[in-house]
């Protein structure tokens, strides 16, 4: 099913943009594809680990001469239909690359799904299946010509503002109703364009064709939760109210151009790769959600930690290492602590003392000392605040 011949063609369309080593394997654990063709053939114990157990992804971080053909990296099972039919891995350190697995896992299980449906007379001259593998995977010339061909030919409007939401919710292929959720999204309107990715995860492109700029960014909320609330009340049902159950729902940003679509959904698979620290994340309570159990978060509530995540660390380091050096450990650990806590309550020094479980005015003792060695006063001064932010970021980074 996955062949070498699909799988070179994969690493040939993607390994310009990715600067990382891409290694795919079939269902045995034997690499049939990869960047550096001296594996080619070689047997990947991680994978052919991911291939017989539950798990869906791997970071290789320590001790990989305990694996055969292994090394440091994250790796993570290709399916087809729910079925594990490979895995895909990227080499590096592990929490630079594991960004972009997600997106090279998509991107390869629907070329899979396109490559073996034009085989099949049912998706031959599927123009939507077309439109939906340039729309999130391609980036070329050709690519943003055919994309507006498409769009008329399907009737999706052009001069469309839309907004993708990546819906996620856990389920298994015993109980896997994700066909429901896509019928669920698809009858608001027929200038939404709703993807079915994989088990559990639906990506909506958001219309407002009537919304005017004005009024935007006043009330594409509360659009989108009144969109979002009936769907998620249905999944939490279906799922049988289990306690196991998760639904999280990433809203990417606004796009006019089909060509910058593919940009908008890798905003909402950042949001996602988020996750294994909720901290990082600024999440949204409404009580359109109450009944939901579902987290909802916005890329435009996060693009301080998107562009501290982009920024490579060396950059960092060269903007703040001088001035680290003359921190010790303590004062690290005291200065995070602090800051972090008031930049999570905007500067709120009640509610803030009282989740460090200090008295208020030993919180202040604290801040004003730090404001007193920087010279610096981030409550009333903007570029006094970004200074310390990205200075307790820094500080905060595995060197």
């Amino acid at each position: 099913m996955l062949t070498a011949e699909l799988a070179e063609l994969f690493i040939k369309r993607y390994i310009q943009y990715i600067p990382y080593q891409i290694n795919i394997m079939n269902e045995k654990g034997i690499v049939i594809a990869s960047s550096d063709k001296s594996r080619i053939g070689s047997f990947h114990e991680v994978a052919y680990k991911i291939l017989k157990t539950d798990n869906v992804m791997i970071l290789t971080e320590h001790d990989v001469s305990n694996y055969i053909g292994v090394q440091y990296g994250v790796n993570s099972a290709i399916l087809y239909h729910g079925e594990k039919v490979g895995v895909i891995g990227l080499t590096g350190n592990p929490y630079e690359v594991r960004d972009m697995i997600s997106v090279l896992r998509i991107a390869m299980e629907q070329m899979l799904e396109y490559e073996l449906g034009k085989n099949n007379d049912n998706y031959r001259g599927n123009l939507r299946t077309q439109f939906i593998h340039m729309l999130l995977y391609e980036d070329t010339a050709h690519t943003r010509s055919e994309l507006s061909f498409l769009s008329t030919q399907l009737g999706y409007r052009t001069d469309v503002k839309r907004i993708p939401i990546l819906i996620t919710c856990s389920m298994d292929t015993q109980h896997d109703f994700t066909n429901e959720l896509v019928q669920r999204c698809s009858g608001v309107s027929d200038q939404d364009i709703v993807i079915k990715l994989t088990i559990g995860q639906v990506l909506v492109f958001k219309s407002f064709p009537e919304m005017s700029d004005e009024a935007l960014f006043n009330q594409y909320r509360k659009t989108i939760a009144g969109f979002l609330a009936p769907v998620l009340e249905a999944a939490y049902s279906r799922s049988n109210n289990t306690e196991d159950y998760l639904c999280s729902c990433f809203i990417g940003t606004f796009q006019n151009r089909l060509s910058y679509y593919r940009s908008s959904f890798n905003h909402c698979l950042w949001l996602q790769n988020q996750l294994d620290d909720t901290t990082k994340l600024l999440g949204v309570s409404d009580e359109l959600f109450e009944n939901s159990h579902a987290s909802v978060y916005y890329f435009y509530d996060n693009i301080g930690r998107y562009v501290k995540n982009i920024t490579p660390l060396p950059e960092f380091h060269r903007i703040y290492n001088a001035v680290a050096e003359k921190i010790d450990e303590e004062q690290t650990h005291r200065m995070i602590e602090t800051l972090d806590t008031l930049q999570r309550h905007n500067y709120n020094m009640n509610s803030a003392s009282q989740e460090l479980g200090i008295h208020k005015n030993t919180l202040i003792f604290r801040f004003n000392k730090i404001k007193a060695n920087f010279n610096i006063n981030p409550v009333q001064n903007v570029a006094d605040r970004e200074f310390i932010e990205y200075l307790v970021y820094y500080l905060k980074t595995p060197k």
